[in-house]
């Protein structure tokens, strides 16, 4: 066992009653478990005193059972505080014998010194600010560089003198009229530009349609009579003409000036009453180039039947 360490206490057994034997036995054991739990004490002061820490209470040492009371003769004895001993049998009708001693109470445990509480460092100083460092001369200012002096302003020129003015000459005879020169060949004659012309562009005929969107019909507008030059035609009158009325349709009018896929620009936007037959645009229409492609883009059905749409432009 380590010197700092508690070792079990063990109480020394009860003895038989009516046994004087047993009782001084009883007697020099519980002086021997008297003497260990001291030296336990001892043990535990040491044991305590060597694992203090700061701050803690030391554990309270165990309290040391209490002694065995003596035995009663024939009576019985009585046992030990804490547990209650077996009631000793009636003898025969004798004396009474001495009263055993009580066991002495064991010493309360020693209680541990109080661990010191470990002082706080003193707090470090505060390092010194430097010096500011000194702000350095400003530099002087040059001097300014000389200035040239003026170049010299020469001579002026003399002005020459005016010369006199002559006479005035006279004025010589009329002469004689030259012969009338020939006259030149005809010319070759000029070209002769294109007609004027008006155009009506039909995009459709009684034609029904059934869905919103583009339509799949794309009219190229014309070229000039030898079918090469190209003409800049105004848009006069676009026209919607329905065979049964029906709701109020719209259709945009669109131009494409692309030779790929249809790239739609509006010309213009008919709108038809509710329940009118024809409808006609003739203002801000713009113009339409020979190549170009027309279309028309219905975009309000309605209930109209039999739609008819032109286009009419003229050159120049």
């Amino acid at each position: 066992m380590a010197a700092n360490s508690l070792g079990p206490i063990t109480l020394p057994p009860t003895p038989s009653p009516a046994n004087s034997e047993d009782t001084k036995t009883f007697s020099q054991a519980v002086s021997t478990w008297t003497r260990k739990c001291e030296q336990t004490i001892r043990q535990l002061e040491h044991f305590l005193h060597q694992t203090a820490v700061a701050g803690g209470t030391g554990p309270t040492g165990p309290t040391g059972p209490a002694g065995a009371a003596g035995s009663t003769g024939p009576t019985g004895y009585t046992g030990p505080a804490g547990a209650t001993g077996p009631t000793g049998y009636t003898g025969p009708t004798g004396y009474t014998g001495p009263t055993g001693p009580i066991g002495a109470t064991g010493p309360t445990g020693a209680t541990g010194p109080t661990g010191y509480t470990g002082f706080t460092g003193p707090g470090g100083a505060a390092g010194a600010t430097g010096p500011t460092g000194y702000t350095g001369p400003t530099g002087y200012t040059g001097p300014g560089g000389l200035s040239g002096a003026p170049g010299a302003t020469g001579p002026t020129g003399y002005t020459g003198y005016t010369g006199a003015t002559g006479p005035t000459g006279y004025t010589g005879p009329a002469g004689a009229t030259g012969p009338t020169g020939y006259t030149g060949s005809t010319g070759p004659t000029g070209y002769t530009g294109p007609d004027s012309a008006t155009r009506a562009i039909m995009l459709c005929e009684a034609f029904t349609p059934v869905l919103t969107g583009g339509d799949f019909g794309e009219i190229t507008v014309p070229y000039a009579k030898d079918g090469t030059t190209v003409l800049t035609w105004s848009v006069r009158r676009l026209t919607l003409r329905v065979q049964t009325a029906g709701g109020a349709p719209v259709v945009v009018v669109e131009k494409s000036t692309v030779t790929g896929a249809f790239s739609a620009t509006t010309v213009g936007t008919l709108t038809m009453g509710s329940g009118n037959y024809e409808v006609s645009v003739t203002s801000a229409l713009g113009t339409v180039q020979s190549g170009d492609k027309l279309r028309f883009n219905v975009t309000t059905l309605a209930t109209a039947q039999a739609w008819t749409i032109t286009v009419e432009i003229s050159f120049p």
